[in-house]
């Protein structure tokens, strides 16, 4: 849990905000956009290619251990 709480700490300040609101606060991305007034396919995108970079960097830390 850690290991992945800091890992989205990592992220790029864009995709942190969306994915924090949209997985971590519940926000749709109708809210989202709204509130960093952004579209919402915006929005979308960056939640999309956050989690993307999450995998690739989880996947990264388990090849060390």
């Amino acid at each position: 849990t850690e290991e992945l709480f800091n890992l989205i700490q990592k992220l790029p300040q864009n995709q942190l905000a969306v994915f924090s609101l949209y997985e971590i606060d519940g926000y749709t991305h109708k809210e989202i956009s709204d509130l960093l007034d952004i579209t919402v396919s915006n929005s979308k995108y960056l939640l999309s290619v956050g989690k993307k970079e999450l995998r690739q960097r989880l996947s990264n830390n388990k090849a060390i251990y």
